[in-house]
């Protein structure tokens, strides 16, 4: 539900000054339509709880690649001396 609110108010409320929904229909089509960004914004947060919960895809192969790419994502961090903020790193170079 936030997520809707979040697009509306990024389309909407700034631009036009009165409520979204009576957007001309130019800007309406620009606009990616607030169900999908929900659903992807849903799946994300589900991949990230169950990366949380320790579940992995992929086969082990795989999973030893991305283990090991994790790793050295991890120590370049702690050389460059950032915070693990999110998927792409803290600092300039992640």
């Amino acid at each position: 539900m936030k997520a809707i609110w979040a697009a509306r108010a990024l389309l909407g409320s700034s631009l036009l000054g009165r409520r979204p929904s009576s957007a001309p229909p130019r800007a309406r089509d620009r606009a990616a339509p607030p169900r999908s960004i929900q659903r992807c914004a849903r799946a994300t947060r589900l991949a990230v709880a169950r990366r949380a919960a320790g579940e992995r895809r992929g086969s082990r192969a795989q999973q030893r690649r991305i283990a090991a790419s994790r790793r050295r994502i991890a120590a370049s961090r702690r050389r460059v001396g950032a915070s693990p903020s999110g998927p792409f790193g803290g600092s300039s170079r992640a």
